[in-house]
């Protein structure tokens, strides 16, 4: 980055962050780092938001619109021997490490080549999230075991296989996740995450067995 595009940067920054600020207020986000998130319905949204410059020198703004269930959380913290997580505050869910998966539903992407509509730009991306979000959730008809459904049909996204995993957990699909834990920890694969000496497929499989013993 050029001397004069750091500059620009930094210049940008600190109109987007206190745009991201007073936005977040105004519709009734929260906000923390980059993240703007909120529970509505049963689902956690979250959008993460970027400045950079393009090939070409000019500026981009990005939003990306994720979602997930509020309870896979809770579930993800359960199975992972990390209950009391469930006590923090919901920006946990939003910055933590050790959180379930998230879905991306959308990119927003505004380019610019002056400073002069940055600031509608900001609030742009901050709307068209908030409409996203809506969209999506009536989509699901506010409905998490829809949710399940659809992404265990989806591919190609961030932690594909533990989503898929917990979906199939939270529909008390118990056997198909044990199985598909047990599939990825004989090829080596103990999962993306670790506490302790354990792999998060390792957790997934005790904790479906016990569920299997209990029914």
């Amino acid at each position: 980055m050029k001397k004069e595009q750091k500059t620009l940067f930094k210049e940008i920054e600190k109109i987007q962050e206190k745009a991201m600020r007073e936005l977040a207020k105004e519709f009734g986000l929260k906000k923390r780092s980059i993240c703007l998130f909120k529970k509505v319905g049963d689902f956690f949204v979250e959008g993460v938001y970027s400045t950079n410059f393009t090939d070409d020198n000019e500026i981009s703004i990005r939003m990306n619109c994720n979602i997930k269930p509020y309870s896979y959380d809770d579930l993800f913290w359960e199975i992972f021997d990390m209950k009391e997580n469930a006590k923090q505050p919901m920006s946990l869910r939003a910055i933590g490490a050790f959180v379930a998966p998230i879905y991306p539903i959308k990119r927003i992407k505004i380019v610019e080549n002056s400073l002069v509509n940055i600031e509608e730009d900001i609030r742009q991306t901050v709307i068209g999230f908030i409409d996203i979000f809506n969209t999506f959730i009536n989509s699901m008809e506010n409905n998490v075991e829809n949710f399940n459904q659809f992404v265990i049909r989806q591919s190609d996204f961030y932690q594909e296989d533990l989503m898929k995993m917990l979906a199939y957990i939270h529909s008390r699909k118990y056997n198909t996740a044990l199985n598909n834990a047990n599939e990825f920890i004989r090829n080596g694969d103990t999962g993306p995450l670790v506490n302790g000496d354990k792999g998060i497929y390792e957790y997934i499989v005790e904790y479906c067995e016990k569920k299997h013993s209990i029914h």
